[in-house]
């Protein structure tokens, strides 16, 4: 595997190995993350290393979709220009992108006008059904799949978290994951193509943040539950979210009792990602922050011994 601190070596396996790419100029560094390290070049290449194969496949299987996708959307969204398979020389693969332009907001300093265009942007993913929905089904994951996903999540953040809570707490803990899968099962809700991540962090705006530019990073998406992508809005705050769910109810999306019951479910189920995350990748430290914040979020009256989930 190339080193992704090595840019002219990587730079020059990307001219070798990816067709007509041209000469990779300029390349460097724009962020690290658990999924992948992201490049730019000059002339607006995106490129995105996976950190592993599991996380390769998922951005692989993604880029059919995006093709599909990007011409039903208000702004603009990744489209994959070629995709490298796992194997020599890329062990876990690589996809380009057109670099799209923007920053990531505050949703606590960020106009109205932001929230409005982010709501449109909501109801339009999730408004698109019939035939268009169907060419969806079976090249994206479902919800079988989602479900599995998180039984491994919690398969990896249970464990190590045993070893850190008391019994009484872990007990809560454990009958609160009882009860979500219960729900989950129980759940009656349309199909819809959903994000999966949809927070600010996943969110490109101008300058003044009066105008959204692009939606990045959908490893994620899925035909699923529309409540999931209303439950990581609530990381801009429950303001931010308000104002996001107004514009979302004026541009056709629905959103009943039922609907916000199933958001702060999956809310609560949110900091187990991140615990199981960091642990993938061997970074305790984080792990711990992702504790700190499953304490400190919408669970933390589980850490009350005493508490009912």
């Amino acid at each position: 595997m190339p080193s992704p601190n090595d840019l002219d070596h990587l730079s020059l396996l990307l001219q070798r190995t990816v067709p007509d790419i041209g000469p990779v100029v300029g390349l460097e560094h724009v962020a690290e993350g658990y999924g992948a390290t992201t490049l730019r070049a000059l002339g607006g290449l995106c490129i995105r290393i996976p950190h592993s194969a599991h996380l390769a496949l998922k951005q692989n299987r993604t880029a059919t979709a995006l093709h599909r996708l990007a011409p039903l959307l208000p702004v603009p969204t990744p489209v994959p220009l070629w995709t490298l398979p796992v194997g020599y020389p890329f062990e876990t693969g690589a996809i380009g992108y057109q670099w799209i332009d923007g920053e990531q907001p505050d949703p606590e300093t960020s106009p109205p006008s932001l929230a409005e265009q982010v709501g449109r942007f909501l109801a339009t993913l999730h408004g698109i059904d019939g035939e268009t929905l169907d060419t969806f089904d079976g090249r994206v994951p479902g919800p079988a799949d989602v479900a599995a996903e998180r039984d491994q999540v919690m398969g990896v953040a249970l464990p190590w978290l045993w070893e850190r809570q008391s019994a009484g707490v872990m007990d809560w803990i454990e009958r609160w994951w009882a009860s979500f899968r219960a729900e989950r099962e129980a759940a009656r809700y349309e199909l819809r193509l959903v994000h999966g991540d949809f927070w600010h962090g996943n969110l490109l705006a101008d300058a003044s943040q009066e105008r959204l530019t692009g939606v990045i990073d959908w490893e994620q998406i899925a035909l699923d539950d529309q409540a999931q992508d209303l439950a990581t809005l609530l990381h801009g705050g429950t303001a931010f979210s308000h104002a996001v769910l107004a514009t979302y109810r004026a541009a056709g999306g629905t959103v009943d009792a039922a609907t916000i019951a199933r958001r702060d479910w999956l809310w609560g189920y949110r900091e187990f990602t991140g615990i199981a995350l960091a642990l993938e990748f061997g970074d305790e430290a984080e792990a711990l922050d992702g504790m700190h914040k499953l304490q400190q979020g919408a669970l933390r009256h589980l850490f009350i011994t005493g508490s009912e989930p």
